[in-house]
């Protein structure tokens, strides 16, 4: 999907924040949940952990529903 490129394109970019690229591990965290790749979301939800965006709620909280949508 664009999205996922978009995410992939973070990912690639020199200059994105890490915040930026937290985001985008979210993004393709949840696209894999969606197409039941559990192995790719825990490794994408792993590494959008390393580096919170710091204060952000709506992360916390799209990360936590993540988590509990892989069981």
């Amino acid at each position: 999907s664009e999205a996922i490129a978009d995410a992939r394109a973070v990912l690639e970019a020199a200059d994105a924040t890490p915040a930026e690229r937290a985001w985008a591990e979210v993004l393709i965290a949840l696209s894999a949940i969606a197409q039941g790749d559990t192995q790719a979301a825990t490794a994408s939800l792993g590494r959008a952990e390393e580096t919170p965006p710091p204060g952000d709620e709506l992360f916390d909280i799209e990360v936590a529903e993540a988590w509990m949508a892989l069981g």
